[in-house]
């Protein structure tokens, strides 16, 4: 039934725009024709199900279908899927043509991340925006999450709290000592800029962060607090990893409390500043 729906409004785009003005944003699903019925598309049917009923998504299986309904219609998303080329290479290097078209964000799902983002950032940097990327096998409330966080123009779900200080991490890989900048944190998390050393997902870090950035000494930390984080996401950026908290002990617990709630502080001083120099 869902099929239909979504091949009804795909034969309406390719006949033209439709008289009726609607209030809808239009995404554009690419994928390949056989791949429809596999447990990817099945989980993004899925996830366009949940999806927002504002949100009306044109269904394509050829590449040259989807530069025709860019020039037909305003495109606000684009969901290009591994299958239509079978190389994530070739994903990139179609969504340059695209966005030439019109500069709309674009989520890949993808096979192989580490060639996205290589051709990313070899191809698309310089457009860079909103894009995302999810990885196969496909989780549907993963994907949906991301696409409502593009499509309404917001940024991360779960809000962290601005770091901006330098750290050092280790590679437990290969116990290199590398020097990051930590851009955000919270009790579960943190954000890490990594650059020149293609860090994964799934790797597994120590953070090493110099308490004294932020006016703290601890009585069993001293001024280094140490945490281990898993990456659990590389940004197209390729240097930007998400993080989760991995072994957090009570004592470590307490400390980063104390961190946030310096931050915590500086980000109210911050606010009442700004007030004042606006009165």
């Amino acid at each position: 039934m869902h099929g239909s729906r979504i091949l009804d409004i795909t034969t309406q785009i390719l006949q033209g725009p439709s008289r009726k003005k609607k209030k809808k944003k239009y995404a554009l699903y690419l994928v390949a024709r056989e791949a429809v019925g596999s447990r990817d598309t099945k989980a993004l049917e899925k996830a366009f199900e949940a999806l927002s009923k504002d949100v009306a998504i044109i269904k394509l299986y050829e590449p040259d279908e989807g530069l025709k309904v860019m020039m037909l219609k305003t495109i606000d998303l684009i969901v290009i899927d591994f299958s239509l080329f079978q190389d994530d290479a070739t994903s990139v290097e179609f969504a340059v043509e695209l966005k030439k078209r019109r500069k709309v964000p674009v989520i890949f799902v993808t096979k192989d991340e580490r060639r996205l983002i290589d051709s990313y950032q070899k191809n698309l940097s310089l457009f860079e925006e909103l894009d995302d990327y999810v990885t196969s096998p496909v989780e549907a409330t993963d994907f949906a999450k991301r696409f409502r966080r593009i499509a309404d123009g917001g940024g991360r779900a779960a809000k962290r709290l601005e770091a901006r200080a330098e750290v050092q991490i280790l590679r437990l890989s290969d116990s290199a000592l590398l020097p990051a900048q930590l851009l955000d944190i919270s009790l579960v998390g943190m954000g890490l800029k990594a650059e020149g050393h293609q860090i994964v997902r799934g790797e597994q870090l120590r953070v090493i962060i110099g308490l004294r950035s932020f006016d703290i000494f601890h009585p069993q930390f001293g001024d280094m607090l140490k945490l281990a984080v898993r990456v659990r996401r590389v940004s197209l950026d390729g240097v930007t990893l998400g993080c989760s908290l991995e072994h957090l002990t009570p004592l470590q617990a307490e400390c980063l409390t104390s961190v946030l709630e310096m931050l915590n502080r500086r980000l109210r001083s911050k606010i009442l500043q700004s007030r004042a120099e606006v009165v």
